[in-house]
């Protein structure tokens, strides 16, 4: 989940149909009457998205993890695979606002390739959220590469990582081979990836693009959010795929 200062952007969350007057004539607008940040719109997506798969009954094939990434992975604000949906929802609801934090995709990947690395699971899953582009990426010994405003090149000796024929080292890029990492063997997991905001569309072109799964028949793997509607349908579409893999008894991460 994106913890970058962006998400403390407030975004409507209630509309009301309001009657007012031009002229001693009434006429209907709609207005706001109630806002929320993006970071509490999605903290409350997410923790839905736990109590879907996680129920109370829970037979124990499903164990989630959580990560969270600004400026860098965020360890203390991330909890790993565990069966506790409430450990996870504590951790998702313990989330708050920062500031003059940039977007670094590639760390939060890595965190969620790390957590599953040793998972002997089925099905392994990860759903990105993310309001921007890739602005900062992990280089070598962990040095923190990318200017933090925007995807661009970082020439510098500590920060050449990318691996891929026409890839360079931008943040976008060194998120690709990350989430290509996640996708292949062993891990073998798929990624869902949702662009949320206001600049969603452009958003989710990349994660549809360079970072989410590629869609079949049955699934779509990226997704557009701009308001708190679309992104709690994001998350039921996910989930509803999640639980028909459920149904096959299998063991998902």
């Amino acid at each position: 989940l994106d913890q970058s200062a962006s998400m403390n952007t407030e975004i409507c969350t209630k509309y009301e149909t309001v009657t007012k007057y031009y002229k001693g004539k009434p006429y209907e607008e709609t207005e706001c009457v109630e806002s929320k940040s993006r970071l509490d719109v999605a903290q409350g997506a997410a923790v839905k998205l736990v109590d879907e798969l996680i129920p109370i009954n829970n037979n124990g094939n499903v164990r989630v993890g959580f990560v969270s990434f600004g400026t860098y992975y965020e360890s203390n604000n991330s909890i790993s695979l565990t069966k506790n949906k409430e450990s996870v929802k504590s951790k998702i609801n313990s989330l708050t606002e920062v500031t003059n934090n940039g977007t670094n995709v590639h760390g939060g990947l890595r965190a969620a390739k790390d957590q599953l690395a040793s998972s002997t699971a089925d099905t392994k899953i990860v759903i990105l959220l993310s309001d921007g582009k890739p602005t900062y990426f992990y280089g070598i010994d962990d040095e923190k590469c990318g200017n933090g405003n925007t995807d661009s090149v970082d020439k510098d000796d500590e920060c050449e990582v990318v691996t891929q024929p026409g890839n360079v080292n931008k943040p976008s890029d060194v998120a690709e081979e990350m989430a290509t990492t996640i996708k292949s063997s062993p891990i073998n997991a798929e990624i869902y990836a949702i662009g949320f905001g206001s600049s969603a569309n452009d958003i989710a072109s990349f994660l549809k693009n360079q970072i989410a799964s590629t869609a079949t028949e049955e699934k779509s793997y990226a997704y557009s959010a701009t308001d708190t509607e679309d992104l709690e349908d994001a998350f039921a579409k996910i989930a509803s795929d999640i639980k028909n893999t459920l149904a096959t008894d299998a063991y998902v991460t």
